[in-house]
């Protein structure tokens, strides 16, 4: 499982980090954590099973962020229904 932790806020997004790691350690025994904090649109989001996107990134990379994950969650749910 992968959580991706999207925020431009180093100090914030390690909090996250660091309580998303005592919530999922009990529950899930294979997980890695990607913090994002800085060059959100040269980042790969296609992968990824968790995403927490920071709701105050600038309107222009959150709204670019957001067309990606649509995408990628429309193309795994065609996926899905074809098998």
């Amino acid at each position: 499982m992968l959580i991706k932790i999207v925020d431009d806020d180093q100090v914030f997004a390690k909090k996250i980090e660091s309580m998303v790691y005592d919530g999922f350690k009990d529950i899930f025994l294979d997980y890695s954590i990607d913090c994002i904090t800085s060059y959100f649109e040269d980042r790969y989001f296609e992968k990824g099973d968790i995403f927490f996107l920071d709701i105050d990134l600038k309107e222009k990379m959150a709204s670019k962020l957001l067309k990606k994950l649509e995408r990628t969650i429309l193309m795994q749910l065609l996926y899905l229904f074809q098998q």
